[in-house]
């Protein structure tokens, strides 16, 4: 099993935080191996939170958990840099709770 350490928070950790729960996410803070488990329509999936720049790289510790999933079936944590990110991730639940995403900032259509 491995060994998780606590994690510094990046930069944008407080916006992105913000705009996914205006999005309608629920936003729960965990550290590592991840920074969020995040719900919505149903599901819970883990984020990562990255500087927007790319220069930043997974810890071992979250490589490690990106393969534990991976090898369990379970889908890998998103890499959210940007609200653009966020933005996709909406559409892609979306599409798998067969819900509407035509609104999402400030008034969820994923119910």
């Amino acid at each position: 099993m491995p060994r998780y350490y606590k994690s510094k928070r990046d930069a944008n950790d407080g916006t992105l935080l913000a705009y996914g729960e205006r999005c309608g996410f629920v936003m729960v803070r965990v550290g590592e191996p991840c920074d969020f488990f995040v719900g919505v329509a149903g599901l819970w999936f883990p984020v990562e939170i990255k500087n927007p720049d790319g220069k930043d790289q997974l810890s071992d510790a979250q490589k490690d958990f990106r393969k534990l999933c991976i090898a369990r079936g379970l889908p890998p944590p998103m890499i959210w840099r940007t609200t653009a990110d966020i933005d996709e991730a909406w559409r892609r639940l979306s599409a798998v709770s067969g819900a509407s995403a035509a609104t999402h900032n400030g008034a969820p259509a994923l119910a």
